[in-house]
């Protein structure tokens, strides 16, 4: 849950130094009615970052099940973005890498073994 409150932060506030959107993108989207705010287009990657659990495994991102309005799975637009397209017309716009290292930090800030187990031990008997 963390990482997707900070991956929804980063894209909500733009503030991860990502490559603009090129000037004839932007003005084709802007056209549409769309929002001019880089991995916001329909706001259906956005809508769709979760969390989910398969067996010991939590994960963190877009199902792969998870389709645009036009049909193009999410998962893709989102490995586009955080690698670039193959022929460099689109920049890599990380966003996972850097929110993984941010929950890293996060965690060892705040979720110390020692901690953990004082928590635990007052709730269960309330000291």
């Amino acid at each position: 849950l963390k990482a997707e409150g900070i991956a929804k932060k980063h894209i909500r506030d733009q503030d991860l130094d990502w490559d603009p959107l090129s000037p004839a993108y932007l003005a084709a989207k802007l056209r549409k009615g769309y929002s001019e705010k880089t991995m916001i287009r329909t706001s259906t990657y956005f809508q769709n970052i979760t969390s989910w659990k398969q067996g010991d495994t939590a994960y963190v991102g877009v199902k792969r099940e998870t389709l645009e309005k036009d049909g193009k799975p999410v998962y893709e637009i989102a490995r586009l973005h955080e690698y670039g397209s193959l022929n460099g017309i689109i920049p890599a716009r990380p966003l996972w890498q850097p929110t993984l290292e941010e929950v890293v930090e996060w965690h060892k800030e705040k979720n110390q073994p020692a901690m953990i187990f004082l928590q635990n031990i007052r709730k269960r008997y309330r000291v």
